[in-house]
């Protein structure tokens, strides 16, 4: 079981890693390398669901055929590999222009409270998760349930699908399903760790993934405190362990994120942003509001920038990415025939243009969003006004103007939020249950990509303390 178990993470992992690896050349360093694996490791999950869903269709369940196809995605990864290295041009391979910065006196001592704080939040995630073995409510009754029909029911396994179990959504993506059935496949048996070990893995990478891509674009000692902030975060750590979809699908919105802001000086990691912004849409269906907002945000900003011409090739790029999984997307919506619940008459028989028209959701909403910001995370005090107590006290990083992937990283998250905001607005159940048992996770999935982000507006701490050159000493 052991060796099977290897060969299930393995071939994902080297999958993504040798695909992310064609996209994302000229390593300068260990640091550099650990941001591009994180990512790696993601895809690899992302595309062996999509090989695993691939497989339901055409009859090829078995765990042999699973082998073959996650060998033949190997395979394909590394012919792409070889065509970008051969076909690449001296301007796509050129090194990302960052001076990866010495471990400063602040860095060593903020290490020690970040590696104290995950300690506690393993333990935390250990005892949660022995007192949670299946998960909780949308951890059993969504994900690990239709994980079971795909991998109990052979032929039948459309009928995860049906109407009959329509508190299930079944028209929800099935990254998270086919990652789990896939992985029961290979071990044979219906193991009870798997939804919450894949949680904790998604919870590691991101952690991971934010923490080396600051330590790139900003300072280790800026990293650190990213880290801090994300590993102290109570619901995030919770959630991770409890069978929820959140955990992928803030990994892949982050993932998105730092590719957006990588891409300034490195333009073809703008294909791997597409791929993770496709793979958040395989993940959940918030995922498709997120892909749009950063296609949005992506062809926006480039055409104000940098006019027509850049437009076209940097949404090129983009679409290059996105298209393999849009497609597998397409096709899996074409074998649910049941709509979105978000578009149903409500419980009193409301239309959709009828909730739209109805003032007093805008404010109830606006409420919501409002008290979420003191009770947010579960934080005892909340860390929001801590954020920005932080930002007045040590300013803006400049030339923020000068980075558009990092403004356009700002756009994505700007409209997602906006988004979630209408899709509150429409959404046909009760909207203060709706508010009350949703919007604390919703505005999770976007909160990694946004403390990044945050950290990458904020000077560091060195850059604070240092003293302006001319200042404390004559000049000759």
């Amino acid at each position: 079981m052991i060796a099977w178990l290897a060969l299930a993470l393995l071939l994902p992992a080297a999958t993504g890693f040798v695909l992310c690896s064609a996209f994302w050349r000229n390593s300068q360093g260990l640091i550099d390398w650990l941001a591009r694996l994180f990512v790696g490791l993601g895809v690899g999950a992302g595309l062996s669901s999509c090989t695993f869903y691939l497989g339901l269709l055409t009859g090829s369940r078995s765990r042999t055929d699973l082998l073959i196809l996650d060998s033949l995605s190997l395979a394909l990864a590394k012919a792409v590999s070889l065509a970008m290295r051969r076909f690449s041009s001296a301007e796509e391979t050129r090194e990302l222009q960052v001076a990866l910065p010495r471990a400063s006196m602040t860095a060593c001592l903020l290490a020690i409270p970040l590696v104290v704080a995950t300690c506690i939040a393993f333990r935390y995630d250990i005892r949660y998760a022995a007192a949670h073995p299946n998960g909780i409510w949308d951890g059993w009754a969504i994900w690990t349930l239709r994980a079971r029909f795909l991998f109990r029911s052979g032929g039948q396994w459309r009928d995860a699908f049906s109407s009959v179990i329509g508190y299930s959504h079944p028209d929800y993506p099935l990254f998270l399903p086919a990652t789990i059935g896939r992985l029961w496949t290979y071990l044979q048996h219906e193991a009870r760790w798997v939804p919450t070990m894949l949680g904790f893995f998604f919870m590691l990478c991101t952690v991971g993934l934010a923490v080396s891509s600051v330590a790139i674009l900003r300072s280790k000692s800026q990293a650190l405190l990213v880290g801090a902030v994300l590993v102290t975060t109570p619901f995030f750590v919770k959630l991770a362990v409890s069978g929820y979809a959140e955990s992928p699908l803030m990994f892949f919105f982050l993932a998105t994120t730092v590719l957006l802001v990588m891409s300034d000086s490195r333009p073809q990691m703008l294909v791997l942003a597409g791929l993770t912004a496709g793979l958040a849409a395989w993940t959940k269906n918030e995922g498709l509001l997120f892909l749009v907002a950063t296609g949005t945000s992506l062809t926006v900003m480039a055409f104000l920038t940098r006019g027509w011409t850049a437009c076209f090739r940097t949404a090129s790029l983009f679409v290059a990415g996105v298209f393999p999984i849009v497609a597998v997307i397409i096709l899996f919506k074409s074998q649910v025939h049941v709509g979105n619940w978000l578009f149903e008459p409500s419980l009193g028989g409301g239309t959709v243009l009828g909730r739209i028209t109805a003032l007093g959701r805008y404010s109830t909403i606006s409420k919501g969003y409002f008290g979420e910001i003191w009770v947010f995370g579960e934080w005892e005090i909340s860390m929001v006004p801590v954020l920005a107590a932080y930002y007045l006290l040590l300013g803006r990083l400049r030339g923020v103007k000068q980075k558009p992937g990092l403004v356009t990283a700002m756009g994505t998250l700007a409209i997602a939020f906006v988004g979630y905001f209408f899709v509150y607005v429409i959404t046909p159940t009760e909207l203060d249950w709706q508010l009350a048992t949703s919007l604390s996770r919703i505005l999770l999935q976007l909160w990694p990509a946004a403390v990044v982000v945050f950290f990458c507006l904020t000077r560091t701490p060195e850059e604070a303390l240092a003293v302006p050159v001319g200042r404390g000493s004559s000049n000759r």
